[in-house]
Formats: C-alpha cells, sequence, structure tokens
C-alpha cells in the first residue's frame, strides 16, 4: 500500500527530492502522517529559545519607553 503525503514549510528544513526520511504514522490510519528526520526541528528550537525572547524583550522595551514618553511629556505638570 503506498500513501502520498505533503510536508509543510513550517516542519524545518524540508527533505531534499529523493533523499531518505523517516514518516511517523498512525497504525490504524496510515493517512495521517508526517515527515520526521530529527534535523527539521533544529531551525524551530534555535527560534524559539532565541528569537521569541529577543522579541519579547524588544516588545517590552518599546513598551516600557512609551510609558516613559507619556508620563515625561503628557503628565508632566
Amino acid at each position: 500500500m503506498t500513501n502520498q503525503m505533503i510536508a509543510s514549510a513550517w516542519e524545518g528544513v524540508l527533505p531534499g527530492k529523493g533523499s531518505e526520511v523517516e514518516v511517523v504514522y498512525l497504525p490504524q490510519n496510515p493517512k495521517v502522517a508526517g515527515v520526521w528526520p530529527v534535523r527539521a526541528l533544529i531551525p524551530n528550537a534555535i527560534y524559539m529559545t532565541v528569537a521569541v525572547p529577543v522579541l519579547l524583550t524588544a516588545g517590552v522595551a518599546c513598551l516600557l519607553a512609551i510609558a516613559w514618553i507619556a508620563r515625561t511629556v503628557w503628565f508632566s505638570g
């Protein structure tokens, strides 16, 4: 039996055409499957551990700057 599936780009680095990949599927329903190369998880892990905290810190810094400006300019009296 053969099943076709399409891996989405958000899963990480997609394997090249014709390369070997590990496929994880539900034995009860083989049509529910996913490509599971471990190396595909590395970019997502780097993003989650580096980019997300940096973006959150930048957002908090912007909110604090806006609050400081509002306090010193509008409510200085």
